[in-house]
């Protein structure tokens, strides 16, 4: 079928023949004379008219943006505060793969699609152009197909993304390949990921972080196992696993959560799991995700490499978990005296420089 097309804001188009495209993606920053605009009313104009999916003209979506946005007047700021509350007043729910801004916004919940589709509503309704953006996105070691939205802010279109939460402006992990005002519904979005989804194989060749540019070796794993030690600078961190053990489940992909596993000589498991948090999660207690995962028991609090988190035993299962920015950690253990056998795994987590 070919490849469709990649070349857009932010989004720069390398090399590309029929097996394989590079691109460069870059975070865009917002031009000095864009940092305040006012809204549009132009019913006009295809990024700000509502439509089947993008329903900015429904009575609950403009109650929400009018009461959201409130007096800002800076398309940015407003955006922004859109963000947010979407972030923090929705469900991820995988069950409900697309719905109307208008069944969005009544039901709080969806997929990404559906996030973004109220998003982008909310943000016409507040007179911001929008539009939505379909792609993939890295996050916890992995690529995965997601929809964000895109908004217009003087000739600059701006990512804006309410599940893979960034405030403001969202980061360069990620790269699309359809934006569109959704004016003649999702067939053209859904075709192109149809197309990409389960057919290509992504590799980072190299990143910038914090103005630091680093190389990534071909076919370079994000982890090393140096003996009983497991090293994955990328995410952060190293542990060192018991004597007798064996390392497992060093290359699991979503929708496993398990970063490493290590398997003991009489059937004792021990799992290290991990996910990004969204911002309407922050204040979920780090016993929710145990909880989560069934593991119940003797509460009580420790610390793991200097960090607080919250530990649950039972003879045979046992887990504890932390909140470290975006990200929750989850260590379980299985097995005859899981408890300690929790306790001496968790003593040997190293932070190490990424």
């Amino acid at each position: 079928m070919g490849w469709p097309v990649f070349a857009d804001e932010n989004q720069i188009l390398l090399a590309q023949d029929r097996d394989s495209v590079v691109l460069e993606i870059r975070r865009p920053r917002l031009k000095s004379n864009a940092a305040v605009s006012a809204h549009s009313t132009d019913k006009r104009d295809e990024y700000l008219r509502p439509n089947a999916v993008l329903q900015s003209d429904d009575a609950e979506v403009r109650r929400i943006a009018r009461e959201v946005v409130g007096q800002e007047r800076d398309s940015m700021k407003a955006a922004r505060k859109l963000q947010t509350w979407v972030a923090q007043n929705l469900k991820l729910d995988l069950g409900i793969a697309l719905a109307p801004a208008s069944e969005v916004a009544r039901n709080r919940g969806g997929t990404c699609v559906a996030f973004s589709a109220l998003l982008a509503s909310l943000e016409r309704a507040a007179g911001i152009r929008s539009r939505v953006a379909m792609g993939f996105v890295y996050t916890g070691g992995i690529w995965g197909g997601h929809a964000w939205t895109e908004i217009l802010i003087g000739d600059q279109w701006i990512p804006v993304d309410a599940v893979m939460f960034t405030p403001g402006i969202a980061d360069a992990a990620r790269f699309k390949f359809f934006a569109g005002s959704l004016e003649n519904g999702l067939g053209a979005g859904i075709a192109a990921p149809q197309q990409m989804f389960g057919n290509m194989d992504i590799a980072i060749l190299e990143y910038t972080v914090n103005g630091q540019r680093v190389v990534v070796a071909e076919a370079r794993k994000p982890f090393s196992i140096d003996g009983d030690v497991y090293r994955n600078p990328w995410l952060g961190f190293a542990i060192r696993k018991p004597r007798g053990f064996q390392f497992t489940a060093l290359d699991e992909v979503w929708p496993s959560a398990t970063v490493v596993g290590m398997s003991g000589p009489n059937g004792e498991r021990v799992r290290l799991l991990q996910q990004s948090v969204g911002a309407g999660e922050r204040a979920r207690l780090p016993e929710a995700y145990l909880e989560k995962l069934k593991i119940t028991g003797q509460r009580a609090k420790r610390q793991i490499s200097g960090r607080p988190a919250v530990k649950f035993s039972a003879p045979e299962n046992a887990g504890l978990a932390f909140i470290e920015g975006s990200t929750v950690w989850v260590l379980t253990a299985e097995g005859y005296n899981a408890p300690k056998l929790l306790d001496e795994v968790a003593s040997r987590w190293r932070a190490v420089k990424k």
